[in-house]
């Protein structure tokens, strides 16, 4: 659950925050798109593994957090091991993997350094400015407020389960039933927040 940091990071302002919205926004559709485009695999790679660089190296230096970017690569080590010994024991092209992991990581570090850096009113403006049609633009305005809010509602069950002699750091099992002990209250706050906001929209005359 510490990968979704990225959301205690949106409060705060560095240099990242003035990067105008155009340029993240090309550098996440050009890291989702970069494997479907018609570029040779060895500029791909080089590509994808200089995005994830800068990227790496910028939220390095705007947050100091070296422990946030390690759990994120750390977070996909065990798929990118499952996939080496598939090129082990399968008719797998190891460029083509390394490819794909670069493209995971690039991707997920772009989504991240998106959404951190980028306030809200600052991308309300950008969608106006490119004409999106204002019902869309509320639903994506809506949802990127619903993200942090629905994260600090689940900060607020852990710690108050935790109250509760709640422990998640003792064994896989006990990791895994404890969770669990946490979802649920969890889910049923988020299904009583999304029913709060359906009757707000209803009384403002949104159908």
């Amino acid at each position: 659950m510490t990968l979704l940091k990225f959301i205690e990071l949106q409060r705060k302002n560095t240099f990242l925050n003035k990067v105008p919205v155009p340029i993240k926004l090309f550098i996440l559709i050009f890291s989702l798109l970069s494997i479907f485009l018609n570029i040779p695999q060895i500029i791909v790679m080089y590509l994808l593994m200089l995005i994830l660089f800068l990227l790496s190296l910028l939220f390095l230096i705007a947050y100091r957090d070296a422990g946030y970017l390690l759990e994120v690569y750390l977070s996909y080590l065990l798929l990118f091991l499952l996939a080496y010994f598939s090129v082990i024991f399968g008719q797998v092209d190891l460029d083509s993997l390394i490819i794909r992991m670069l493209y995971i990581y690039t991707t997920a570090f772009s989504f991240i350094f998106f959404v951190t850096t980028t306030k809200i009113k600052d991308l309300e403006r950008f969608l106006v400015k490119i004409r999106m049609p204002k019902g869309l633009i509320d639903a994506l305005v809506m949802t990127w407020n619903f993200i942090p809010s629905t994260y600090n509602e689940l900060q607020i069950v852990m710690m108050s389960q935790k109250a509760r002699g709640v422990e998640l750091n003792k064994g896989v099992i006990s990791k895994l039933m404890n969770s669990l002990i946490i979802l649920i209250p969890f889910l049923y706050l988020l299904l009583l927040r999304i029913q709060i906001i359906e009757f707000s929209l209803k009384a403002r005359g949104v159908e």
